[in-house]
């Protein structure tokens, strides 16, 4: 068996897409023989840059499967299954040797040049932005009287991606031990244990309870049930706001409501 061909210089598009850093581990790689990227390298961009060449060139590899791990830039179990493959599909075995799982000069020139045959790479097709995530900022307003349902509005904004909305608040039931009623607004942050639209949280149903101990400031806690197929709950602090009804009693009001969109 003849040796692999070899090459100075990367040629694709792909790899050279990458910064000054990876480019030059790369072409060490290219160009000597000491230089190889074998498995369990410290990680890498260099091979991350590799595992994202072969997933390119799969398509055209018959049995060959894609290298699907979640821990970027590292060169493991996957990685290696992808790479005997990728020699043994083409023949990269140097003359008298055995096929093995390092990244050398043969299998890197093989692949920059059918990386570089596969033409330009189609256009990514558009993504619908996720908003939020660890990024939350909230403004709640209430207005509560003694007699009667109150008013309330929650302002949700994202600080990762513009992007905002006002809902309303629709009082079902209340349970009461303020006997002034209250009224104030409180602002604050929060996360959600994944990325959402901002309008999944319209129909929520919403559970908060507010607090007046001895001082003139409100506190209170809101619980958001988001319906759905991926239902999820989001909790959060209302922080201390202001009073501003002069009310004298102490006690906890908590009420259920649910959000729509606002005006």
């Amino acid at each position: 068996m003849a040796n692999p061909v070899t090459k100075n210089n990367l040629e694709s598009a792909h790899f050279l897409s990458f910064g000054g850093a990876v480019q030059a581990r790369l072409l060490a790689c290219l160009r000597n023989d000491g230089s190889n990227i074998r498995p369990f390298s410290p990680p890498s961009e260099a091979i991350q840059a590799i595992k994202d060449g072969l997933n390119l060139v799969q398509p055209k590899n018959p049995g060959m499967k894609r290298i699907t791990d979640s821990i970027p830039n590292t060169f493991d179990q996957q990685t290696i299954d992808a790479v005997l493959s990728y020699k043994s599909l083409n023949g990269i075995i140097r003359a008298g040797q055995k096929l093995d799982n390092i990244v050398g000069r043969g299998t890197l020139a093989r692949l920059d040049t059918e990386l570089k045959n596969l033409g330009p790479a189609p256009a990514p097709t558009p993504v619908i932005p996720e908003f939020g995530s660890t990024q939350w900022t909230f403004r709640f307003f209430c207005d509560k009287g003694i007699f009667g349902k109150g008013e309330f509005s929650l302002f949700i904004n994202s600080s990762e991606v513009q992007d905002s909305a006002d809902f309303a608040i629709r009082e079902i039931f209340a349970g009461s031990g303020l006997a002034s009623g209250f009224k104030g607004v409180s602002r604050g942050a929060f996360t959600t244990p994944k990325k959402i639209l901002v309008d999944r949280f319209a129909s929520a149903v919403v559970d908060f309870s507010i607090t007046r101990g001895t001082t003139p400031t409100l506190r209170g806690n809101m619980r958001l049930q988001l319906r759905g197929d991926d239902a999820l709950t989001v909790s959060f602090l209302l922080p201390d706001f202001q009073d501003e009804t002069l009310g004298l009693t102490q006690g906890i009001t908590t009420i259920r409501g649910l959000m729509g969109t606002g005006t």
